[in-house]
Parts: structure tokens; sequence; C-alpha cells
């Protein structure tokens, strides 16, 4: 096998959006939402902070879009069985450690690591998988392409993925609140065109801009809470312009995003690939695993009616929780993996191509072709003891 080169990247980017899908975890799983009936201040509180955090999800395929000059030279298929490993290494750790916590065992949690894809929690992690592993054949597409083509194409799917969802107040793309590829390979060529036309040296005031999208957006909420409250006489429009793909949502993402670079550049907070790598996918399985959420939702959410700072307390506390448990797995994931034998152990099942793989599947399939009699041996002991169990039952009185 090839050794596969090794890349730095900025660090502080992709630390942020995980702090953000962290806590808009928290938000969702480890919080009582509030009502603005029973009380309007902590309502507005908990609408900034799921606001402040919506664009989480955004950052990453932006970033990927904005670093496609580095991805595209990696072989990335060769990558796919060390996110698997990770993958199921870190969902695995989440099974044992509510085990030992609780005292029970459930099957189904188990299976669940082995169907991620056809059990639909991780939609957003397996879109951003499909376009890591599409980004070299993207960019030999994009880069045929002019670049005033590749201005309209932008400009025509801004105005048809942004401009209606924001006029409309609908998902008419199936955005699935920005987690469809549809709108994960739309950021990524978003960020492809802030590289190619250098918009972090031609933007100016980069912070200025992130506080003033922000104040947009809290102003919107008091606004539209207000609206609604009047035409519905509730508060289920408040949240219209809090979407990621809103257009207010997507001027606070590109002037984070820049703010993100420039800063990210002049600390020098640079990443291997394989350590960004280990982050992302642990931040995933702690926020999406639903086995994570439910323990956490059923067993530990906690209301405090009285009490605003014991409320905001709660959300640090477990804001310190989640960061905590990341940090613990992405170190074992980071460091298991420079084991010799978990090294290749992954590396036996990698591949640079569909061919290789589909070389390496007939060879697989033309061993278990020949070795036959030893399967044809174990199903007839298994199915013999299976029948036993049922011959030996006592009858039932």
């Amino acid at each position: 096998m090839k050794k596969i080169k090794k890349e730095s990247y900025g660090f502080l980017t992709i630390f942020v959006a995980c702090i953000m899908m962290i806590l808009q975890r928290i938000l969702i799983s480890a919080v009582t939402i509030p009502t603005y009936a029973t009380n309007p201040g902590r309502f507005y509180i908990y609408t900034f902070l799921q606001t402040s955090v919506v664009i989480g999800t955004n950052l990453i395929p932006l970033y990927m879009g904005y670093q496609y000059q580095k991805i595209a030279r990696l072989k990335v298929l060769h990558y796919l069985s060390r996110f698997a490993f990770i993958f199921l290494t870190a969902t695995l750790a989440c099974n044992i450690f509510f085990y030992v916590q609780a005292g029970s065992l459930n099957i189904r949690d188990y299976w669940l690591i082995l169907t991620p894809i056809s059990q639909n929690y991780f939609t957003y992690a397996v879109s951003c998988t499909l376009l890591f592993c599409s980004i070299p054949y993207t960019v030999g597409f994009l880069n045929k392409l002019s670049k005033t083509t590749i201005k309209y194409l932008l400009l025509f799917l801004t105005i048809g993925l942004v401009g209606c969802s924001t006029l409309f107040n609908k998902d008419p793309f199936a955005l699935q609140n920005g987690q469809s590829i549809l709108w994960i390979f739309y950021l990524f060529l978003m960020g492809y065109g802030l590289k190619e036309w250098n918009w972090k040296e031609k933007v100016r005031y980069k912070l200025p801009q992130v506080f003033i999208s922000l104040i947009v957006l809290f102003g919107l909420i008091i606004l539209m809470t207000q609206i609604s409250l009047i035409i519905r006489g509730n508060t289920d429009t408040a949240l219209r312009f809090s979407k990621p793909y809103s257009l207010f949502a997507m001027y606070y993402t590109f002037s984070s995003f820049l703010f993100l670079e420039m800063l990210s550049d002049k600390l020098g907070i640079k990443g291997r690939g394989n350590f960004l790598a280990v982050f992302l996918i642990v931040t995933q399985v702690i926020c999406n695993f639903p086995l994570v959420s439910y323990r956490v939702s059923t067993f530990m959410k906690r209301e405090f009616p009285n009490s605003g700072k014991a409320w905001l307390i709660n959300i640090g506390q477990f804001f310190i929780y989640y960061l905590l448990a990341v940090s613990l797995l992405v170190i074992f994931l980071f460091y298991i993996q420079k084991i010799r034998f978990i090294h290749r152990f992954i590396e036996y099942f990698a591949f640079d191509s569909i061919e290789q793989l589909t070389q390496r599947w007939k060879k697989r399939i033309h061993w278990l072709f020949v070795h036959k009699s030893y399967f044809l041996v174990a199903a007839f002991f298994y199915c013999f003891t299976f029948v036993q169990i049922f011959v030996l039952e006592p009858p039932f009185v």
C-alpha cells in the first residue's frame, strides 16, 4: 500500500464548528425548551443561543471547499477504512459506557452501530463523507469550467436554494435543516468560490460583520416573535429566519468563516488531517448517536422553573460533560491508531480505487467458495443446537 501524504490544515474553524454542533445538541436533548407564555426572557435566551450555533453544520462543507486544493491531492477512498474504524470504536465506547452506568444491555443499541445509514441518524455525516470522497472528481470537473460559468452556477444555486427558502418560509428542496447532500455540495461550491476569488483578503471588517449578522438575526427573532403572537397567537414562526439555509444565516456563516480563517492564519493553529477526522467523527457520534441522545433526554434532563441562573448553569455543565467526552474519545482514538497491530488492521481494509476494491471482493468471495465446507459444517451444528433447544425444552403446563 502506498504511503499517503500527510497535510496540515487550519484547526480553528473545525473546532468552532464542532463546539457549535455540541451546543446545538445540548439545547435539543439536554434542556427543556422554554415557551414564551411561561418565561419570555428564558425563551429569548434559548432562541438566541440556538440561532448563534445554527451555522455549525454549514462551516464544515464550506471549509472543505476552501481547502479543496489540499483535499483533491489525497487518496480520499483510502481514508474510508479509517473513518469506519473511528465510527465503530466510538459508538461501541458509548454503548459500553451506558451499559456500565445503567447496568442494562439492549441488543438494538449494538445493531444500530452496524446500520448507521439505514437508520438515518447520521444524515449530515454521510453527506459530508460522500462529499469528501467526490472532491477529487468534483474539483477536476470545476477546473474545466470557466470562472464566469462557475459564478453563474453559484448565483443560480444561491437564488434557488437560499432565496426561495428564505422568501417562502418553506423547504422546497428538502434540505433537511442543512443536512442534505444537495446543501452540502452547494456549500462546498461556495467554499471553492471563496478560495478561487480570494474573498478572505477582499472582505474587510470581518469581526464587525460577524456581530452585525448576529444582531440582525437576533432582531429578526424579536420581530418575528411579536408578529407571530399577533397573527397566530403563538411563536411558531419566531425562528423563521434562523434556519441554516436562510439568507441572514448565510451572511452569518460567511462572515464567521472568513473571520475564523483569518484568525487561524494569524495564530498558526493547525492540525493533521487524521486528527481533524477523528475530532469530526467523534463529535458526530456524541451528538447524533441515538443511545446518547436518549439517555441524556430521558434520564439526565432537568427542569428549573424558578431559577434562570440554575438553568444557564445546567447548560454550562452539560457543555463541559459533552466536551470532556469528546476530548477523551478523540485522544483515545487518535493514539490507538498508532499501535502497529491496529494500524495494520485498518490498512488491511483500505483501498485506493473502486477497481482495487472490486479485486479484493473477488478474492474474498473466491476464498469463501474454496472454504465453503467450513461454513457448511458450522451452519449444521448451529442448526442442530437450535433444534435441540426446542426438543429438550420441558412441555408447557
